[in-house]
């Protein structure tokens, strides 16, 4: 009895680290340039009205690929500011301000041209 159950413990666990890895594998990380301050929702939730900003944007991947893409922002985001988005799908799991120096020639410059 105690062998069966250690194994379905091994089967679970090993299920779930293996969806856990295939959606890491489905990530993709797209370049997008912050060009205005996002659609504001309020969150009135709470008494101080905390509000986050959507994006929708052109995303590009260091392959050239190009995709309008959508995401939310915590805050209002620093117009100009250059951004990875972790994609699932269309899905955006998370987003970093990078540097406009980390950032491929062409990638910028399709950036910038919009």
């Amino acid at each position: 009895m105690k062998k069966a159950g250690l194994t379905l413990v091994f089967i679970i666990v090993m299920a779930i680290a293996g969806y856990m890895i295939f959606n890491m594998i489905q990530q993709e990380d797209y370049y997008v340039k912050i060009v205005d301050g996002g659609e504001a929702t309020a969150d009135v939730s709470d008494e101080n009205e905390r509000s986050t900003h959507n994006y929708v944007t052109l995303g590009i991947t260091e392959d050239g690929e190009g995709e309008i893409i959508e995401f939310m922002g915590l805050k209002q985001l620093r117009q100009g500011a250059y951004l990875t988005v972790k994609m699932n799908g269309d899905r955006a799991i998370t987003y970093e301000e990078v540097d406009e120096s980390d950032v491929p020639s062409e990638v910028k410059e399709r950036l910038d041209d919009q």
